[in-house]
């Protein structure tokens, strides 16, 4: 009978080739790794299997160049685990800094200024209009003083960042072979549903102007710091100036950004401004969209459709041929509506010629706030909302029950959407929030992302070329502002839970109680809605940096 010698025997004993590889890269458990060096020392077979696993991982390394980026492509990355200490600082210091914010806020709000200068109050709606409008005349001026207007400036930045993140977007995608196939549906799709391009005439400078009797037979792009529009646009026509004066005829759509406006030719479209004041004293075909501090439509003026406005004094003087919503400070009416006026506001004033062929809704600060002349003509109902004492309490338990259902249904979409996402990016899954510098760091970049983004895509919207693009881009920057909070949610799971494994299905009861704790923290009275804009910015911060690291990762694999 065969008999088993001494080294068999000796073998027999040892661990797997598979325990001795482990061990060699280091990553054999804690008291197997003690077990195992015990052992090590009085067998020389597993001695030697060692260093030959060892050697075996240095030529491999040698080979590849690069030791971190061998480990990313060969290996699962590991999600890092922030400690409860990392996520009670996270908490402390959002909470902390919405609470210092809110109280700022609250005190500077809390002022109360005399009625002739409470204007010169930033954060009153009169004060946001001055400060907005006159800071963007300001720098219209100023580049156009510069000799380069400030369209120009913007567009040149922005063609060539826009550019170069085109060309990065591709090279990180044609990688990618799925990645190929979707850009290319996506450009096929577009250029099926794609409209013809109508020609656009660019004109820029001190002054511009389209003078009585000229005509041009496209959209024209303004932008000085007065334009003149005397003659016939037979296309939109789009103004960024200081002073807009439109005494001629557009027959397409007007969008004017500017300080001053004012409309005295006819318009075939609909007209929508962003100034400082704004008149309107002629015909305008379709609806009007006016953003101002005061806007008037004067007695001659038509509004063939309806009017939206928002501002601090709105004074409706000519003819709508629809609706009239407004959300301000003063609403005076002393023309023709045909249809409802609806007002949310502290003053509605219905003057003695006016005629208002619908309802009259407005909701006031008391009913002495509405002022209606007895000789005005209101065809439908008058109805005056005021606030009253017991009003919250007795719809206590409507308002629950809505405030239960909608909240019910956000945490489902969110929860749909974190999975979706952070299984079509896992990248997501490791986001840098578990360190001060970290947090910083992400709400720096998240600033710089939520108020650069949306310039990038309005200065290439106004562009041929890059309306595609600029569509594309807002598009993408309105999905991250929503996703942004999701990322959070499941960083603050993860970092409550520590769950041991990181798979899909390891996700789902760390991204609902993160879910959770988000939705409670922007529920909170007082500084919720300022924890809500601290998370966004936070988070899209994060994402950005993980997005960019799995990108780079990538490259230096290659």
């Amino acid at each position: 009978m065969p008999t088993m010698t001494d080294e068999s025997l000796h073998q027999d004993a040892c661990p797997s080739e598979i325990v001795c590889s482990t061990y060699a890269d280091g990553e054999l458990a804690g008291s197997e790794a003690r077990a195992f060096t015990a052992h090590l020392e009085n067998c020389p077979r597993c001695q030697g299997l060692v260093q030959a696993f060892r050697r075996e991982r240095d030529v491999l390394f040698e080979i590849v160049g690069n030791t971190e980026a061998f480990l990313g492509e060969t290996q699962p990355t590991p999600v890092s685990v922030p400690s409860p200490i990392h996520i009670l600082k996270l908490l402390g210091l959002v909470i902390g800094i919405a609470a210092l914010m809110r109280l700022g806020i609250g005190w500077v709000m809390g002022l109360e200024l005399p009625w002739s200068i409470e204007w010169l109050n930033p954060l009153n709606v009169s004060g946001q209009l001055s400060m907005l409008f006159s800071t963007g005349a300001y720098f219209i001026e100023y580049y156009q003083n510069g000799g380069t207007t400030m369209v120009t400036l913007i567009s040149d930045v922005g063609l060539a960042v826009a550019f170069i993140m085109l060309l990065a977007t591709l090279y990180l995608l044609l990688r990618r072979p799925t990645g190929t196939l979707v850009v290319l549906g996506g450009l096929l799709l577009m250029l099926g549903h794609a409209r013809p391009a109508e020609a656009i005439e660019i004109r820029s400078g001190e002054s511009v102007s389209v003078n009585i009797g000229e005509i041009i037979d496209d959209t024209l792009i303004a932008s000085g710091r007065v334009v003149t529009i005397d003659g016939e646009v037979t296309g939109d026509l789009i103004v960024f100036a200081q002073s807009i004066e439109i005494a001629g005829s557009v027959h397409g759509d007007i969008y004017s950004f500017g300080r001053t406006i004012e409309v005295d030719g006819r318009a075939g479209g609909g007209f929508a401004g962003f100034g400082q004041f704004i008149r309107i004293g002629d015909s305008i075909g379709q609806s009007v969209y006016g953003f101002a501090q005061s806007l008037r439509s004067s007695p001659d003026a038509t509004i063939e459709g309806d009017l939206f406005a928002f501002g601090e004094n709105i004074h409706v003087g000519g003819s709508v041929g629809r609706n009239v919503t407004v959300f301000g400070n003063t609403l005076t009416i002393s023309g023709e509506v045909k249809r409802d006026v609806t007002f949310g506001g502290r003053l509605a004033t219905v003057q003695s010629s006016a005629a208002i062929g619908g309802n009259l809704d407005v909701g006031l600060p008391d009913e002495e706030s509405l002022e209606v002349d007895s000789a005005a003509n209101v065809a439908g109902e008058t109805n005056v909302e005021v606030p009253e004492p017991g009003q919250d309490s007795d719809e206590d338990g409507i308002l629950s029950v809505w405030t239960i259902a909608w909240t019910a249904l956000w945490l489902v979409t969110a929860f749909l959407s974190g999975l979706l996402l952070l299984w079509a990016l896992p990248a997501l899954r490791r986001v840098p929030l578990d360190n001060l510098n970290g947090i910083l760091t992400s709400a720096g970049l998240g600033f710089v992302l939520v108020t650069a983004t949306p310039v990038l895509a309005v200065v290439l919207a106004v562009t041929l070329i890059g309306l595609p693009a600029g569509l594309v881009i807002a598009a993408v920057w309105a999905l991250s502002l929503y996703v942004s909070k999701i990322v959070v949610a499941h960083f603050l799971g993860n970092a409550l839970l520590r769950p041991k494994q990181h798979d899909i299905r390891s996700m789902l009861l760390p991204l609902l109680a993160g879910l959770v704790l988000v939705l409670i923290a922007v529920s909170l009275p007082y500084v919720g809605w300022v924890i809500n804009l601290l998370l966004v910015i936070i988070g899209l911060g994060a994402m950005g940096q993980a997005l960019y690291r799995s990108s780079g990762n990538r490259a230096a694999a290659a």
